[in-house]
């Protein structure tokens, strides 16, 4: 897998994780556990969680094997699951472990999910001592499976992979809060900013804003300049923001500083670097305003 390591030595620990077996492991879970599901989920198949998001038996399902599976690839290690977490919030202590710890969505964009399009993914990164050192974004349609490891850049197909440049067909994506927040009434700023669309979920965002021959997924669609988020659910974007900075990008707060998976609430924007950033922070500031109000 070009120059990342097969084997990566997690560090000042005696563990030791195969980046080829997890891969696998994404593989065979989306295989075995969601894709039976795809466009066959019943009524009894789907709840609604706390926040009024979706859930299905497919999440759960898959949750359930990636921790088995996670935690046979690197023992010793904890595990932070969305769907964990929605059951015991106190789950997100594990962050705070000297311990390896994966964090897991077992299918970001379950809305898609429910509705039989194909933009839903699996997206895990491995953490330890509050550090991102590794992540997947995985496409169970199309078998694609985007990987960064600190230190070691990001990787796609055997290919490493840079931020996308600015073109003239460019983006700005907004997440769904943001797109509520905005048809609520609440202005979008416009001067300065490349066209905005909505995006359709993390695991399908974060692949727009990277060089890419072949697009993630086969899904034909415009190059993003950034992304903009309003919440930041760590399982959501600890796996992305590692694979935007393993691509020399950058990714930060509402108030211009570095992402923190730790504030739940503080915005977030994804961008080539940190003077795209403040940029986008002064743009934004009318529309972040009002959200404070």
């Amino acid at each position: 897998m070009g120059v990342i390591k097969a084997v990566l030595d997690v560090r000042q620990t005696n563990m030791k994780v195969d980046l080829d077996r997890v891969t696998e492991i994404l593989r065979e879970v989306g295989a075995t556990e969601i894709m039976p599901y795809f466009r066959h989920l019943t009524d009894a198949d789907i709840e609604a969680k706390s926040d009024s998001s979706l859930v299905t038996i497919a999440d759960k399902n898959a949750e359930r094997a990636l921790i088995v599976r996670l935690q046979d690839a690197l023992p010793g290690s904890l595990v932070l699951g969305e769907e964990l977490y929605e059951a015991d919030p106190s789950t997100l202590q594990v962050l705070d472990s000297d311990a390896p710890v994966w964090t897991i969505d077992p299918i970001d964009g379950t809305s898609s999910f429910t509705r039989g399009e194909p933009t839903f993914g699996i997206m895990i990164a491995l953490m330890l001592r509050g550090v991102a050192i590794a992540s997947w974004i995985h496409d169970p349609n199309s078998g694609d499976t985007l990987i960064a490891e600190k230190g070691a850049g990001t990787w796609l197909r055997g290919q490493k992979l840079s931020m996308v440049q600015n073109r003239e067909n460019s983006v700005g994506l907004l997440g769904s809060r943001l797109r509520k927040t905005v048809e609520s009434g609440v202005t979008m700023p416009t001067e300065g900013l490349p066209r905005v669309e909505y995006g359709v979920c993390s695991a399908f965002d974060y692949p727009r804003l990277l060089d890419i021959q072949q697009p993630f997924g086969g899904r034909v669609v415009s190059p993003a300049q950034f992304l903009a988020y309003r919440y930041t659910n760590p399982w959501d974007h600890l796996p992305g923001t590692l694979i935007v900075h393993e691509a020399g990008g950058y990714a930060s707060n509402w108030a211009g500083q570095p992402y923190d998976y730790r504030l739940f609430k503080g915005g977030l924007f994804v961008c080539r670097d940190k003077s795209h950033s403040d940029m986008l922070c002064h743009r934004f500031n009318g529309l972040i305003e009002a959200l404070k109000a």
